[in-house]
């Protein structure tokens, strides 16, 4: 037998080796990895909307705790007793002792004017007329406000809370200072993996809050994308930076939709487990591979070997049977000879017996 059938053979028995048990490993591999990926990534999201959520309630209740003391105060005394220094004095040393987040407290009457303050800048700011300020407006309008970070007469980036009170017949204010360096750290001690960043913008997209990676308060967010308008409950996206880089953000609305909470991670620090399993998964399929190659070529080897062997004993029976029958050929020539030489022999034999 020529050797280019086995060749064919080999070749496919060595396919079907191969195919058999690789089409299903194959399989198996992909759908695991399919679902596994996506409850890794459906479980990265969520634990990001959790972390939102609960910091979204944290920075809620700190305000909300700022304008509770700030409405116990405006409630519990009169616009003549927070007018009086000395008594504004003893009301702002026990504030601070309530939460050191107040920097300063003031007094405005109903025209705007600062006639009462207790903090670092009493020379610069008491007796100043607020009257035309946007924040004075809203708040004799709504009753209570908190700013976005801005500069005013100090000069230093600070944000406000300001509660108003309407007696007799008139409204006055109160309004706090908030330590903008507490509410900063407050805000960015969101830790998330090693790349992990919280932030505030304001409805234009500037920063509130000062963020790791860079930015300034009061400065505009490059990073500020059309995924961050106006939106409810929580949002998750994925967007890149200026620089390029991939990140997977959440954000959710603050203060009636006026500060907007961002947590971001870069994405391949908030999905590193999932490329951890992606290359295990690459070892694994070619660990796997190689083995079921290997398997199949040392099977193929064996089987084609074996069917060699058996196809030359086959042939060398073969050449025993023919050899044995031309054996058997020369005996029935060698019978038939004898047979034909006994006969005149024996009829020799009877007729010499005759003749003696």
């Amino acid at each position: 037998m020529s050797q280019h059938p086995y060749a064919a053979m080999r070749r496919m028995i060595l396919a079907m080796m191969i195919l058999v048990p690789a089409i299903p490993f194959v399989l198996v591999l992909g759908i695991g990895y399919y679902y596994f990926t996506t409850s890794l990534e459906t479980s990265t999201v969520s634990s990001m909307k959790r972390i939102v959520g609960d910091h979204r309630q944290m920075i809620e209740s700190f305000l909300a705790e700022r304008k509770a003391n700030l409405e116990f105060i405006i409630y519990s005394y009169s616009y003549e007793n927070l007018a009086d220094p000395e008594t504004l004095f003893g009301v702002f040393n026990r504030l601070q002792m309530e939460s050191s987040a107040f920097v300063d407290l003031g007094i405005f009457n109903e025209e705007g004017i600062h006639v009462n303050y207790q903090g670092p800048y009493r020379s610069r700011l008491i007796g100043r007329d607020y009257g035309e300020e946007d924040w004075f407006k809203h708040v004799i309008k709504q009753g209570f406000y908190i700013s976005d970070v801005f500069l005013g007469y100090r000069k230093v980036p600070h944000f406000i809370i300001a509660v108003a009170r309407e007696e007799k017949k008139s409204k006055w204010v109160i309004r706090a200072t908030i330590d903008t360096y507490m509410f900063n750290e407050l805000v960015k001690k969101v830790r998330i993996g090693k790349t992990g960043e919280a932030y505030i913008l304001n409805a234009e997209g500037l920063f509130q809050t000062e963020r790791r990676s860079g930015g300034d308060l009061m400065k505009k967010d490059p990073d500020y994308t059309p995924e961050a308008a106006p939106h409810e409950g929580i949002k998750t996206f994925i967007s890149r930076d200026q620089n390029g880089d991939a990140y997977l953000s959440a954000s959710t609305w603050l203060k009636n939709k006026g500060w907007l909470l961002v947590v971001r991670q870069e994405k391949a620090d908030a999905f590193s487990a999932l490329r951890s399993a992606t290359y295990l998964i690459v070892l694994i399929v070619v660990v796997g591979g190689a083995v079921i190659t290997v398997v199949a070529f040392y099977t193929t080897h064996y089987i084609v070997r074996r069917m060699e062997f058996a196809d030359k004993e086959k042939d060398q029976l073969g050449e025993q049977l023919i050899r044995a029958s031309r054996l058997a050929e020369l005996g029935e020539m060698a019978a038939g000879f004898a047979h034909e030489i006994n006969n005149p022999l024996q009829i020799m034999r009877s007729e010499q017996t005759l003749m003696e």
